[in-house]
């Protein structure tokens, strides 16, 4: 969750390809929208037992769209071991949510907030680095 869409995004598809192997995904991996779903559909696919794989995993992207997510916490309070639920939601659940309470005590919540416009060159010059285009120590700017 967070108002950094960017890394909701990245981390999220890194999970889509990177859990369940290509022959697993056609029956134990969904993708849904928000917008054009309720949250009984998700239930419903959560509480589905995985077909020859460990895992089912659900993708719900643009879960801030969901009317009523607060009722999604009667699976979030008992939630099945074989079933992966990720949530993306691209905004802030309160930590006084229900729902919050109950992916905290059950599952891990990842926060991603915006970068601060003093963060951004920390920022641009540690991925350089990490991709080895940048090899100075302390660079005094850029051009």
């Amino acid at each position: 969750m967070g108002n950094e869409y960017y890394y909701i995004n990245i981390i999220s598809t890194f999970f889509e390809k990177n859990i369940l192997n290509d022959y697993e995904k056609v029956f134990n991996q969904i993708i849904i929208y928000g917008q054009y779903t309720d949250i009984q559909s998700i239930i419903t696919y959560a509480r589905k037992y995985p077909i020859m794989s460990k895992y089912t995993v659900i993708i719900v992207k643009e879960a801030q769209l969901l009317s009523n997510i607060e009722n999604l916490s009667i699976y979030t309070d008992n939630p099945l071991k074989s079933t992966i639920l990720i949530l993306c939601y691209n905004n802030i659940l309160y930590k006084t949510n229900k729902l919050y309470q109950s992916i905290k005590k059950n599952g891990i919540i990842f926060h991603c907030n915006k970068l601060y416009t003093y963060q951004v060159f920390n920022w641009i010059v540690s991925k350089l680095k990490k991709k080895a285009i940048l090899l100075l120590k302390k660079p005094q700017c850029l051009l």
